[in-house]
Formats: C-alpha cells, sequence, structure tokens
C-alpha cells in the first residue's frame, strides 16, 4: 500500500511539473513577443517602412500586443505611405475590395498603389497590374501594358505569372506563339511547384500535339510532381501511364490504387473508370452496388460517359429501379454536351414517347446528330432508326 501512495506522489509531482513547466513556456514565448514588438515599435516610429509593416500582423493578430484592428490599418497606410511594397499591394487590394473597416473601396487608389509596388519590382504586384489591364475594370484596358506587367512579373519570379505568360505563349494571346518559350515558362513555373505548370507540362510532353516534341518520361514526371500536390486529375493521369504502359513498366495493381484515390479526390474520369472496374471485376471484386455509385458521382459530375451509361441503366433496370423519366433526364445532360452515343438513345425516348412526350421531328433532329459521327456503329444504328422510322418524313 505504501509502494502505491509513493507511486502516485511521484505521478502527481510530475504531472505538476509538466503543466508548470509548460506554463513556463507560454510565458517566456508572451514575453519574448513583447520584447520584439516594442523593438519593432521603435523601428516604425523611427519610419523604418519594414518594421511599420511588421505591426500590421502584431496588431492583426495580437503578436505581442492587444490586437487592435484600427491600429493594424493605421501601421499599414504608414508602411505604404513610407514605401513597402508589400504594404502598397495589400492596400491596393483592400481598396478593390472595399470591405476593410477604414479602408473605403476605391478604384483609382486601389491602382495607384499596386503600381507603385509594381515600380518597386514586387513581382506579386506586377502580375496583379497585369491582370488589371488585361481585364479593364478599375484602369483603361490596355493590352500592351498587360503584356509589359506580365512578362516584368514573370522575369521577377511570380509562378502565376510565368505559368500565364506560358499559356500566352501556347494560345498565341498578347504575344506571337512560341513553343521554346512556351516550355520555358511552364517549366520555370513548374519547379517553384506551380500546380497548374505541371499538368501544363505534362499534357505538352506527352504527344507531338502540340508543336513539342513528345516525351513519356518528363511527362510521367510532371504527373507525378503535380500528383505529389494530391491533383485529382494527376493521379487519374497517372493511372493511364501504368494501365497502359506509356514509358514505363505495365502495373494493375498501380493502377488501382491511382485510380482510387483520384476518384476518391473527385477525378470525374477515374470516378467513371472506377465504375467500369467495379462493374468489370478488373482489378477489384465485381460489385455492380459500388459500380453504379461510382457512375453516379461522375455523371453528377457532368462527364456525359457516366451519364450516357446512367441512363442505360435506368432504362433497363440494371441495378436501379427502372425509370424512364431518369433515362431521358441522363441522356438528354449526355446530348447536350454533343456525346454521339446519347443522340440515338434519346431520340428513340422521343420516337415511343418513353419519359418525355412523343416528338418525331425532336426525334429526327438527334438521329441527324448522331448519323454525323464518326464512329461507324453509332452512324449504322441512326441510319437504321431514320430509315425504320421514316423519319425524313418530319
Amino acid at each position: 500500500m505504501k509502494k502505491i501512495i509513493i507511486f502516485l506522489t511521484i505521478i502527481g509531482i510530475s504531472s505538476s511539473n509538466v503543466f508548470g513547466i509548460e506554463e513556463g513556456r507560454l510565458e517566456l514565448r508572451k514575453e519574448f513577443l513583447q520584447d520584439q514588438h516594442e523593438k519593432t515599435m521603435l523601428l516604425a516610429e523611427q519610419g523604418d517602412a519594414d518594421a511599420q509593416y511588421k505591426l500590421v500582423f502584431n496588431y492583426a493578430g495580437g503578436r505581442g500586443v492587444e490586437a487592435d484592428m484600427d491600429k493594424a490599418i493605421f501601421w499599414l497606410k504608414k508602411s505604404a505611405k513610407s514605401g513597402n511594397s508589400d504594404a502598397q499591394l495589400d492596400l491596393g487590394i483592400k481598396h478593390y475590395i472595399g470591405k476593410t473597416e477604414g479602408i473605403l473601396k476605391d478604384d483609382n487608389k486601389s491602382i495607384e498603389w499596386i503600381k507603385k509596388s509594381a515600380e518597386q519590382e514586387n513581382a506579386k504586384a506586377q502580375g496583379r497590374l497585369s491582370t488589371e489591364y488585361a481585364l479593364g475594370e478599375i484602369v483603361e484596358k490596355d493590352m500592351v501594358l498587360a503584356t509589359y506587367w506580365l512578362k516584368k512579373a514573370a522575369n521577377s519570379g511570380n509562378s502565376d505569372a510565368q505559368y500565364n505568360l506560358a499559356y500566352r505563349y501556347h494560345d498565341g494571346d498578347l504575344v506571337e506563339p512560341d513553343p521554346v518559350k512556351k516550355v520555358e515558362w511552364s517549366t520555370k513555373s513548374a519547379e517553384q511547384g506551380h500546380l497548374l505548370a505541371q499538368n501544363f507540362l505534362a499534357v505538352l510532353y506527352f504527344s507531338n500535339n502540340y508543336n513539342v516534341q513528345e516525351d513519356l518520361a518528363k511527362s510521367f514526371y510532371w504527373y507525378k510532381k503535380a500528383a505529389e500536390q494530391d491533383d485529382a486529375y494527376a493521379i487519374g493521369q497517372l493511372a493511364g501511364f501504368y494501365a497502359n504502359g506509356w514509358g514505363i513498366e505495365k502495373d494493375p495493381l498501380k493502377e488501382i490504387e491511382l485510380i482510387k484515390k483520384a476518384a476518391e479526390l473527385g477525378d470525374a474520369r477515374a470516378q467513371y473508370n472506377l465504375g467500369a472496374a467495379y462493374w468489370d471485376g478488373n482489378g477489384v471484386l465485381k460489385d455492380r452496388s459500388k459500380s453504379l455509385y461510382w457512375y453516379r458521382k461522375s455523371a453528377n459530375q457532368n462527364l456525359p460517359r457516366a451519364q450516357n451509361i446512367m441512363g442505360h441503366f435506368y432504362k433497363d433496370g440494371l441495378v436501379v429501379e427502372k425509370d424512364l423519366n431518369e433515362s431521358f433526364k441522363y441522356w438528354s445532360l449526355a446530348s447536350d454536351q454533343d456525346y454521339e452515343a446519347a443522340h440515338g438513345s434519346l431520340a428513340g425516348l422521343y420516337i415511343f414517347g418513353m419519359g418525355v412526350e412523343k416528338n418525331m421531328s425532336k426525334a429526327k433532329e438527334l438521329i441527324e446528330k448522331a448519323y454525323e459521327s464518326n464512329d461507324l456503329s453509332i452512324k449504322k444504328r441512326a441510319k437504321k432508326k431514320w430509315e425504320e422510322f421514316e423519319l425524313w418524313k418530319y
């Protein structure tokens, strides 16, 4: 009994010591932040623009001082006037938004402060200024200046600007198309971790379609980089590499692993592929309920292939209760996106008045669309309906 009491006493002492140590650490940190704030304040009062900008965050976040948004705004304005480019950009954006107390919405002041920041080589401000000149909302639209500031921002290392400039060299907007510069700026941006640039580079290297030499190894590399950021699209694309052996060895297990991950992250194509995998039992145990689940998820993200499948499920009562109204809904959605296989199926509903009022002229229009397909099987089925129901009469 004595041993137990001693043990419990030790535990109690240890626990109190732990709490005491933690409280001591918090107190030391508080004192440190207060000391830093006081030193920063001295510099700020002497006109140091950087110190003034630091005070903005101290007062906004209560670092070493009681939080006070009025004082945060006061020091933001002081810092901007003293020449801190980050403060100037922040102030310009706040004037644009107009939702910060003490800073009214004022487009003229917004562009004035953004310009001041950009002229000090602030890369973010240069990118923002380029966007404003391109949009023409708070300043007169000027594509020459938009291009000038976009290039300045890219050269200053702004990854967004580098990606945007790369895309301009891709589509010829603002600048002449240039495949070499397109890759150059995409690479600069991608190397800084810019997700869109990484995916863009992967697409460029995947085939020769964009005046860039095909390089499957580089395409795989950049999709992998984007996938490391949990990008659903890139993960789904990597699955395709493992499925088809594009520049790497085929790996069905890795393929299904990546499809699942991309589907769970919300990629509509991966959700469709996972639905197909569960339907056929490819790489997973066959499970029609799970197949329906993933096809529906994909269809609800407006993927026409998935909508077409859902239309068939409801028409034939596969896994779900037969419901021609639902068939009509899904096939209409797919057809509206010009998904060729859906045109003929939807036409059939109009011909027989199933799930929708009978309408032969609408059926004729859809069959004509279906017949324009380059898919011979779709073309053949369209021709059969055209002749069987003499649709030329309507």
